[in-house]
């Protein structure tokens, strides 16, 4: 078994252990332990179901990229001063990783040039009271995500009374402008989120009414 200690680049597979040389039928089993070189917790991985590749963020924010075509990894995001609440990768373009931080803001960092090409606010979040993203879900062709905030925020009614309140929401974000485009409260936990093809039913009665008129 491979122990890597993260730093800024490197390989996290022996030669003997990659996949290809591997073989289909060989036995499988653990290829190799990844770890903080500075003493972090990995906390947040996320995987890219069509360039098989992954991500991995630490407690301080860093960002970590594996390419497992190349046996290769990079860090492709610096530590900041909050760490990372949850990733996803961007389907239209698949080098694209949104990111969304405890702090209550989004980037999007290009994993190949290392830099973030987008920079916004989680609907309804501010500097006083972040609201950060819990989850992140893109749309398979265009540049959208949903995301699903879940937090306990404080607010002043109209005969200035403080209270404090659970508020969940759903916001869908256009990629291109920078913005929410739509916000909506839901009033039960979210588990998991997935845009749907309208063409494409899912609705038992209405699969098998279309089965019987056929």
């Amino acid at each position: 078994m491979n122990i890597i200690h993260l730093r800024g680049t490197g390989s996290f597979l022996r030669a003997e252990s990659d996949s290809v040389s591997r073989g289909a039928n060989a036995p499988g089993g653990i290829l190799a332990t990844l770890g903080s070189s500075q003493g972090r917790e990995l906390i947040i991985s996320v995987f890219n179901e069509h360039t098989k590749d992954f991500a991995i963020a630490d407690s301080h924010g860093q960002i970590f990229y594996f390419n497992v075509a190349q046996n290769k990894y990079q860090l492709v995001r610096l530590a900041g001063t909050s760490p990372v609440s949850c990733m996803c990768f961007l389907h239209a373009k698949l080098h694209y990783l949104c990111v969304a931080y405890e702090a209550g803001n989004i980037i999007v960092i290009d994993t190949v040039a290392r830099k973030s090409v987008l920079s916004m606010q989680a609907d309804g979040s501010t500097t006083s009271y972040p609201r950060p993203i819990r989850m992140l879900r893109c749309h398979p062709q265009h540049s959208m995500l949903i995301g699903y905030c879940d937090s306990i925020g404080t607010y002043v009614d109209a005969n200035n009374i403080v209270t404090s309140a659970r508020k969940r929401t759903l916001s869908v974000y256009n990629l291109k402008r920078g913005v929410a485009t739509r916000t909506m409260i839901v009033n039960e936990d979210v588990v998991d989120v997935a845009f749907v093809d309208p063409k494409v039913s899912t609705c038992p009665d209405k699969v098998a009414s279309n089965a019987n008129s056929q």
